[in-house]
């Protein structure tokens, strides 16, 4: 089931409205500037920044469907990989998985330490790695020659273990734990135990909640699919899914389409996400403790949380308007204070999401704008 059909148009309006091109907003803000594309012709999106400072990310040709997978440290381009690639996911320890097509055959990859190993598991066609714990485990999902479904595996250090032959979206927790949807429903396998534990979707409908983070401690966060329409978002601990709530609204969601990675959850149990408020507007949420709070309750127009750190603070998006043209800046809510606002790169450019680092409030993401490539951002 395709989940861009399932979340609905009205949320899909409000991710486009951070994209809309439009005249900036003079904003007395910290500021955000381009990171070094390929060529002038490339777009480049940044992914998030590891704790050593490596800013993961890709890059595209305007001319071309093929994307390669890059990082930039200390605001210089290192390319990954010279092959049509695509990196997806990576650890604190600067080891970064993805996928990569060599000689028609696209696989699953790990770039660590100046080393590139293809990951294609036994009887698989094609494959991408989705995530990588902090012992370099990693989840690999695959395509066979015989089932409809997808197969889900982790490897490491050679050795291959197979998780799912009818999956369709998994994570990995640093630690090792793996979630997975299938057609079998969804299950969190424990870290070094193998066991599955079943997390049925307390909405019903036939639809396997949909993991979109796991903690340090094993917390799994989940987008719960709602079959009168929308979504909402599930925090699963020791064995109890709990439906976080809304801001007033029907809804609420962490994984965005298209609009970065996350993380949404971080190892004290606090998650951020986009949420339908009573008005029908969408803001941007951070829940702590039960306790689910609007980060710009004062406004009309939609924002957007993207992700958060191990400080609770959230790194997103802010729509704005001035004499009725509108675009969006990049801001970050912390647990207590002034929100810190970027404004937009440039005239005309609109903030599109900001991934905030583990431990401090250095922000990279992706930023759009009228007839020029979507650019690399960095608050460094």
């Amino acid at each position: 089931m395709m989940r861009a059909t399932l979340v609905p148009a009205v949320l899909l309006a409000a991710t486009a409205l951070l994209g809309t091109e439009a005249t900036a907003v003079a904003v007395a803000a910290p500021t955000l500037r381009e990171l070094p594309a390929p060529s002038p012709d490339h777009s480049a999106s940044a992914l998030g920044v590891t704790p050593s400072g490596l800013v993961v990310g890709n890059a595209r040709q305007a001319d071309s469907f093929d994307q390669h997978a890059v990082t930039w440290r200390g605001g210089k381009l290192l390319p990954l990989d010279p092959n049509p690639s695509q990196a997806i996911e990576f650890n604190s320890r600067d080891q970064v998985v993805g996928t990569r097509r060599v000689g028609g055959v696209s696989s699953a990859v790990l770039w660590s330490g100046g080393r590139t190993t293809d990951l294609l598991p036994p009887g698989a066609v094609s494959a991408v790695g989705l995530g990588i714990s902090e012992v370099g485990e990693v989840l690999v999902r695959a395509v066979t020659e015989s089932g409809p479904g997808y197969l889900f595996a982790t490897w490491r250090a050679g050795v291959w273990r197979t998780i799912s032959t009818d999956g369709h979206l998994g994570r990995i927790g640093p630690r090792g734990d793996v979630a997975v949807s299938s057609d079998s429903g969804t299950h969190v396998y424990r870290a070094g135990s193998g066991a599955a534990v079943a997390v049925p979707n307390p909405f019903g409908g036939g639809y396997p909640p949909e993991p979109t983070g796991i903690n340090a401690r094993g917390d799994v966060l989940f987008d719960l699919v709602v079959p009168e329409g929308g979504y909402r978002v599930g925090f699963w601990r020791d064995g109890v899914l709990t439906d976080i709530g809304t801001l007033g609204g029907n809804q609420a969601v962490t994984n965005l389409p298209g609009v970065g990675r996350g993380p949404y959850l971080n190892d004290a149990g606090e998650v951020t996400g986009t949420s339908e408020t009573a008005s029908g507007a969408y803001h941007a949420f951070r829940w702590r403790a039960g306790t689910i709070t609007d980060l710009t309750p004062a406004s009309p127009l939609p924002s957007t949380g993207n992700s958060i750190n191990q400080a609770g603070q959230v790194a997103g998006t802010q729509a704005v308007e001035v004499g009725g043209a509108r675009t969006s800046g990049g801001r970050i809510w912390p647990r207590h204070g002034v929100p810190v606002e970027f404004a937009s790169t440039g005239a005309q450019r609109s903030v599109g999401w900001l991934a905030i680092a583990p431990h401090s409030q250095w922000v990279v993401g992706a930023d759009n704008g009228p007839n020029s490539p979507r650019r690399a951002i960095s608050s460094r």
